[in-house]
């Protein structure tokens, strides 16, 4: 919509946010500074702004306007992905960053987070059915399983083979010893288009029925599986559903980081307008 305004000017030199007036080629952007001032100006006229949790004594306060700036959004959005679980080298990629050093902060996951994050998750945990497993401790389930794609494998000899031993080559949704919890929600589903079109590839290829049957086998798995999980989390409380969103938010930020718990330091974010000393 933007480039449209300005036919004249190739896409790839206009600016972020170019200026209209007095310059119909739309090379002359808006400033960083002013920028700031438009989110300034526009936060300053919002009459009650709110933090989305309660203090101590049960009361929600006023949200610290001084952390509305430009370069929040960027903290923001690389927040976001760590928390999907986006890994640390494709996020510091989109971040552009040259080291990969300032990207790990966003994933920094303390062992008692990850632990009680689990606590949390075990209630919800399905196998391959989507019916709730036993519970068993953090620590015991850590030791007793392994991370296998869209879930954790606790098949003894592929969790002493550290994952590399799966006897079923990965069809962990045909597995009895397949675990899967609601922090495992989005690559499930991304998974289930991901052999939607794989479907639709071997039909065009006419692959044998064998073949296509599989695929489809596997997609109704993985939807029961996401099913289950579904309904068991539109039975939870509102308080309840924002403790699982939030430990899944933890697990998945710690499987992006390659490994069970960042070493990295955490998140600083910079309090001020324009902050000019971060440069992640």
């Amino acid at each position: 919509m933007v480039a449209a305004n300005y036919p004249t000017t190739p896409p790839q030199t206009l600016p972020l946010f170019p200026r209209s007036i007095q310059n119909a080629t739309g090379q002359k952007g808006v400033s960083p500074n002013g920028l700031a001032d438009w989110i300034d100006t526009w936060v300053d006229a919002v009459p009650s702004l709110l933090n989305d949790y309660a203090d101590a004594d049960g009361k929600v306060g006023q949200f610290d306007r001084t952390k509305i700036h430009p370069h929040a959004f960027r903290h923001a959005y690389a927040q976001r992905h760590a928390d999907a679980g986006v890994r640390q080298d494709v996020l510091a990629e989109l971040l552009d960053h040259e080291s990969i050093e300032p990207t790990r902060g966003y994933y920094f996951v303390t062992r008692k987070q990850r632990r009680e994050a689990i606590e949390i998750e075990a209630a919800h945990r399905v196998d391959r059915l989507g019916n709730p497993v036993s519970r068993v401790s953090g620590l015991a389930y850590e030791r007793q399983s392994v991370a296998v794609p869209y879930g954790s494998c606790m098949e003894p000899s592929n969790v002493q083979a550290g994952g590399q031993a799966c006897p079923i080559r990965y069809q962990c949704s045909g597995c009895m010893h397949f675990r899967a919890d609601p922090s495992h929600l989005p690559s499930i589903e991304t998974h289930i288009h991901e052999l939607l079109q794989n479907r639709e590839d071997a039909i065009a290829i006419e692959a044998a029925d064998w073949v296509v049957e599989g695929i489809e086998n596997e997609i109704a798995a993985y939807r029961h599986i996401a099913f289950k999980m579904k309904e068991d989390l539109s039975s939870l409380t509102e308080e309840e559903h924002a403790a699982v969103e939030k430990a899944s938010a933890i697990l998945r930020r710690s499987r992006g980081a390659g490994s069970g718990t960042s070493t990295a330091g955490p998140v600083r974010i910079t309090i001020g307008r324009r902050p000019q000393e971060d440069t992640r």
